[in-house]
């Protein structure tokens, strides 16, 4: 993994770039630009068939599209205009209600917040507390 800031005061990121690798040898890439103009949180997936992106994957009440591109097709569809909020308290909702099993748990939650930590730590930033 490789990591680097952009600092807006000490210890205190505004952007991050990150280039990492999972032990499967699936590569993924990061930016994140709290000082962008554009404020742009568009999400881009390459598989070995085709693309999908997600134009404001973390503000769907903004753009609520998903854009899959395979064999040379791209097909645009339209999804709910709810906020991720919303979603998120949506689907707690009807995993409570109906005893469903949670999509992520404990142990998901934690490799994630040890990935993020690791990420502070390459681009030379202490961990969040």
């Amino acid at each position: 993994m490789q990591a680097e800031a952009t600092l807006k005061k000490p210890d205190i990121d505004s952007a991050i770039r990150v280039e990492l690798a999972y032990p499967n040898g699936v590569q993924g890439q990061l930016h994140w630009d709290m000082n962008a103009a554009d404020h742009q949180m568009g999400w881009t997936v390459t598989g070995t068939t085709g693309t999908a992106v997600v134009p404001a994957f973390a503000v769907p009440h903004l753009d609520n599209r998903i854009v899959i591109t395979q064999d040379g097709s791209t097909e645009e569809q339209t999804l709910g205009d709810q906020t991720s909020y919303t979603y998120q308290l949506a689907a707690l909702a009807d995993t409570l209600q109906t005893g469903a099993e949670f999509l992520i748990d404990v142990d998901d939650s934690v490799a994630n917040a040890e990935v993020t930590d690791e990420v502070y730590r390459r681009a030379g930033l202490s961990p969040r507390a």
